[in-house]
């Protein structure tokens, strides 16, 4: 992990009309940290990632990211949205989703080139999807689809990794390959996981933003099950990784 900040966020507040969503933030993200936001819905979590978009602007504060407004180097960050919006009935395969991601990063019109096939054939090489190019959407396990969607968000060949819930709905085995996935993307890229499941994994994560309104931030050491019970307001049980697969816990 570089001591370079690549995202800067000072004294930020937003709100949706007139309702706060997010109230004197500040944090600093640096070059490939791996960060985890965290939090109960419709504490702020997903706000703050399009903040950092700049897809929503922020009504008080500041927000730069590479020392620019996020709006001007959206291109250097890939983001895997919650929802993907894409029709399971549509007929295309792997890679013509993967494809998708090069859509800003080339010319503005006309066909792909030869270098966004080849971009995206690294991306779904890197997620472990290139075998599967050729298979329709709509034949893919849940896992494989949130693989092909992080491969559609590395195949613009960005230097931050955005991603909104991609393991939600994931069984224990699927969330730990994408964790792996991930963890070897970050040798070389910042990644920023959303997520509201209280689930840690130390050997992946180091520091962990914790989103309700407001914002503080904490190694993963500090966050046990009091803590999450405070944020969530209520008693949750946490989900440790490092368990081998077959206990109980993990299928409880």
């Amino acid at each position: 992990m570089s001591d370079k900040a690549i995202i800067s966020v000072e004294k930020l507040s937003f709100s949706y009309n007139s309702a706060p969503v997010l109230e004197d933030v500040n944090v600093l993200i640096n070059e490939k940290d791996f960060i985890w936001i965290v939090g109960p819905n419709g504490g702020g979590k997903t706000t703050l990632l399009k903040l950092m978009l700049g897809l929503l602007s922020p009504k008080k504060g500041k927000i730069h990211v590479f020392d620019k407004s996020p709006a001007d180097v959206r291109s250097r960050m890939g983001y895997m949205p919650q929802v993907a919006n894409l029709d399971p009935k549509f007929p295309v395969n792997a890679l013509d989703i993967a494809m998708m991601g090069r859509l800003g990063n080339g010319s503005r019109f006309g066909p792909f080139r030869d270098r966004d096939r080849e971009a995206a054939e690294r991306a779904l090489k890197e997620t472990g999807m290139y075998d599967l190019r050729f298979r329709p959407f709509s034949e893919l396990s849940g896992g494989e689809q949130r693989r092909l969607l992080i491969a559609r968000a590395l195949a613009g060949e960005p230097d931050i990794l955005l991603l909104d819930e991609p393991t939600a709905n994931l069984d224990l085995v699927v969330e730990k390959e994408l964790f792996k996935i991930l963890k070897r993307l970050n040798e070389r890229l910042t990644v920023i996981l959303v997520s509201h499941e209280p689930a840690f994994v130390s050997e992946f994560v180091k520091r962990v933003i914790c989103v309700n309104r407001k914002v503080s931030e904490h190694p993963t050491c500090e966050i046990d099950g009091e803590f999450m019970g405070d944020l969530y307001g209520g008693e949750l049980r946490m989900i440790r990784h490092d368990r081998r697969v077959g206990d109980k816990e993990n299928h409880g």
